[in-house]
């Protein structure tokens, strides 16, 4: 979808041989992204987040065990979805990977 209406990009992530060789390319910029990336991608994680964690009762579990818990992507690498620290603090990242995560985890909970 990043890289939507581009199929052939799109199906060499889908054939990578692993969760983190798909990342890889992902991240890679050597492809060209969608025009509407940036408006599109959290709902675009959201809606995988939720697939995940809905048809997986293990780690549905895992997610509602985090009660009423902030959830934080802890990573340098990452000043969008994780919160950009290098150290023990928190960092000045947006986090979304852990806001889109305790989104879920309210709507899952409401459900019950």
């Amino acid at each position: 979808m990043k890289f939507y209406p581009d199929e052939e990009n799109m199906e060499r992530v889908r054939k990578a041989g692993s969760a983190g060789g798909a990342a890889k390319l992902g991240r890679s910029r050597k492809y060209t992204l969608r025009r509407d990336w940036e408006e599109v991608k959290d709902d675009i994680m959201y809606k995988a987040l939720k697939a995940k964690f809905t048809q997986h009762a293990k780690l549905n579990k895992v997610l509602l065990d985090t009660g009423d818990k902030y959830i934080i992507e802890h990573t340098k690498n990452d000043f969008y979805w994780a919160d950009g620290s290098s150290g023990d603090e928190i960092g000045n990242g947006k986090n979304m990977l852990g806001i889109l995560l305790m989104k879920l985890r309210d709507e899952i909970s409401s459900e019950e």
